[in-house]
């Protein structure tokens, strides 16, 4: 027969390039891939739902307490770890506030259902 109906993931999730940034001066590396945990709490809430200590739960969550504790005293703003959550959604695959790559259909249905009605929605985290 062919190909085997069996993939590790764990072992395929350990090939993937480590994910870096800077922000506040210092450069970082996650220790690991994000929670899917945290980001799937992101891409599911709407905009009511996440208040601040939920999102700094999730960011705290997503990169680790010790880079969340200094990237805060090395200074960085709040737009800037707004913007860092966001382009870690990315590089996990999908998008903060768009349908594309978006791995929750349901939530695609409400989002196309929003686009018909005159109020506009602001993305997950960051603009409060």
């Amino acid at each position: 027969m062919g190909a085997t109906r069996y993939r590790d993931f764990d072992a395929a999730v350990a090939e993937l390039e480590p994910i870096r940034f800077r922000i506040a001066g210092r450069d970082h590396t996650l220790k690991s891939e994000p929670s899917a945990k945290a980001l799937l709490t992101i891409w599911d809430a709407d905009d009511d739902e996440l208040n601040v200590e939920e999102s700094r739960r999730i960011i705290i969550e997503i990169i680790g307490q010790e880079t969340y504790d200094q990237i805060l005293s090395d200074g960085a703003t709040l737009t800037q770890v707004f913007m860092l959550c966001r382009w870690l959604v990315e590089q996990s695959g999908g998008e903060m506030n768009g349908d594309e790559a978006n791995p929750n259909p349901n939530r695609a249905t409400r989002r196309a259902a929003a686009k018909k009605s005159p109020s506009k929605k602001s993305a997950k985290v960051g603009r409060r």
